[in-house]
């Protein structure tokens, strides 16, 4: 499994394909006319960011920490990937 730093210098196509592969689907939502996709990777999280006009990849970001998983926390359970 990729560190977080490693991920996010990879290319999108790099970072779908690691998603893809061995990402753990934990939720996804909508926001400013996109779909939002939240993975677990091992050590941090990764959003995919898809365009809901022609359903392509815009964005994936991996990251650490609870802030960017306030939009998320009232739709998942983390105890089962904490530990």
């Amino acid at each position: 499994m990729p560190q977080l730093n490693a991920f996010n210098c990879r290319t999108t196509a790099e970072k779908m394909d690691i998603v893809r592969g061995r990402g753990v689907f934990l939720s996804a939502r909508h926001e400013r006319g996109c779909g939002v996709v939240l993975y677990h990777l091992g050590g941090f999280f990764a959003e995919v960011w898809h365009d809901e006009q022609d359903d392509g990849v815009v964005l994936v970001r991996g990251f650490e920490g609870p802030q960017l998983l306030e939009p998320y926390l009232g739709e998942i359970s983390l105890q089962g990937l904490m530990g």
